[in-house]
């Protein structure tokens, strides 16, 4: 079980990223620490998790339980959920990059305001 804020973000970081057909995936946390963003923002000490990298793991891999506020991760995987987090401030725009496939995408996204942090 977990704290209401915690299961709010990570329900809001999963529906952005199904929304964007998963440009924003909550679950490259791993590969973020690789790429050298793994400090601990009031240590500065270096955080390093025991994984092994996976590349098919996406958001697909975390399962939700609304009625006991449990997340499940379905592999071994760390989420980041800064991608997320600047999409909220968006609302509205457009997505435009490359799937975790490697095709193209430029889509509109829809405004997120159920998610209403405040």
């Amino acid at each position: 079980r977990v704290s209401a804020i915690v299961y709010r973000a990570v329900e809001f970081a999963l529906a952005v990223a199904d929304d964007s057909g998963g440009a924003f995936d909550p679950t490259i946390g791993l590969e973020m620490e690789a790429r050298g963003f793994n400090r601990e923002y009031r240590t500065g000490r270096i955080v390093h998790t025991s994984l092994e990298h996976d590349d098919a793991v996406s958001y697909r891999d975390v399962a939700l339980d609304p009625d006991q506020h449990t997340i499940t991760l379905r592999r071994p995987l760390v989420l980041d959920l800064g991608a997320s987090s600047q999409a909220r401030t968006a609302r509205t725009g457009q997505v435009s990059g490359e799937r975790p496939n490697g095709t193209p995408t430029r889509r509109p996204i829809p405004s997120w305001s159920v998610f209403d942090f405040e």
